[in-house]
């Protein structure tokens, strides 16, 4: 058509997505939170920085999500390529859709889960009355809450009278 391409990398392409159209219509904090764990723990480590967008295969959208097998963020990963790619697409930055054929990877069996043995039990419990983390480790031991619950609880969660926490939030 005349214009000249412009030379994006997959890096600026995918912050251009989620600020021009994604992040607008975020609502929540602990979504808006989501999406920017996924995009810097679980995306943009995969591509180089200086990695053009047009040098991206739909090979290296799929080794990235297959990094992710297993994980709870599987799913949000691919949202984030899969939507990035189409951005890219709409704003003629792109001719193919790349990512039309990623696949989610097969998780492996999961592992099954043990209790403490007794001696691990008094083991942890010796080093949380020692450790200078020991609350939280206390916490974890004790609610059988996950480290992002643990991290987002705050005192209006504790209820002293009936003797309840309430486990409303997770933070990354």
């Amino acid at each position: 058509d005349g214009l000249k391409p412009r030379d994006i990398t997959f890096h600026d392409l995918v912050v251009e997505w989620f600020e021009v159209i994604k992040r607008p219509r975020i609502r929540s904090r602990s979504t808006l939170q989501n999406y920017r764990n996924i995009i810097n723990a679980h995306v943009l480590p995969y591509f180089p920085p200086q990695q053009l967008l047009r040098a991206v295969r739909r090979a290296d959208l799929q080794r990235c999500l297959d990094a992710c097998a297993g994980m709870s963020s599987i799913i949000g990963s691919r949202s984030v390529l899969v939507h990035a790619v189409r951005y890219a697409l709409t704003e003629n930055l792109l001719d193919l859709d790349i990512s039309a054929a990623l696949m989610l990877p097969q998780s492996s069996t999961a592992q099954a889960k043990t209790a403490f043995t007794p001696e691990e039990e008094e083991r942890l419990l010796r080093t949380a009355a020692s450790s200078p983390d020991g609350l939280m480790i206390y916490l974890l031991y004790y609610l059988g809450c996950r480290r992002g619950e643990m991290l987002g609880l705050q005192w209006g969660d504790f209820d002293w009278h009936t003797r309840m926490v309430h486990i409303q939030r997770s933070v990354d």
